[in-house]
């Protein structure tokens, strides 16, 4: 009779543990059924002037206005010294270096100004963020901004 609990006991944990263990996979918050997806950045445009890259973009369509209470774009950019070679099949890494709030714009397009170091060879992207949500990248807008030659750096003959 023992060795039959003892049976049953182990089965039921196994069970137990084998439910507790199983699941989707998918981490994050969860997202109430129905939510459409945000909708990506598109267009993303770069104009450098006085040290600064000035971030264009649209947002192809509207964002639903109970999702624009927590809505921002996120800023990314990837910065290699020029004094690495570039690579062209390199995977960039980025960091996120400004969250720009949503504010409503008929015309569906935002624009930011992210201040640059000359030197490095720079990689910019977008996203739409809310509610726990990312929506697709914008397309990635690449540049290089090579360090300025004074007189003074010029060594004498």
């Amino acid at each position: 009779m023992r060795g039959l609990n003892l049976h049953r006991l182990f089965i039921t944990g196994v069970l137990l543990a084998a439910f507790a263990l199983a699941g989707c996979g998918v981490k994050g918050p969860p997202i109430p059924p129905g939510t459409p997806p945000l909708p990506g950045t598109t267009e993303l445009a770069c104009r450098l002037a006085d040290g600064s890259a000035i971030l264009a973009w649209t947002l192809p369509e509207p964002l639903a206005d109970s999702r624009t209470r927590d809505a921002h774009f996120s800023i990314y950019r990837s910065r290699t010294d020029l004094s690495v070679p570039a690579c062209e099949t390199c995977p960039l890494v980025y960091a996120k270096v400004a969250e720009v709030p949503f504010v409503y714009a008929s015309d569906s397009r935002y624009t930011f100004t992210v201040p640059l170091d000359p030197g490095y060879r720079y990689t910019f992207k977008v996203k739409l963020e809310a509610g726990g949500q990312t929506g697709a990248d914008s397309n990635p807008v690449h540049f290089d901004l090579p360090r300025q030659v004074t007189p003074t750096d010029r060594k004498a003959p």
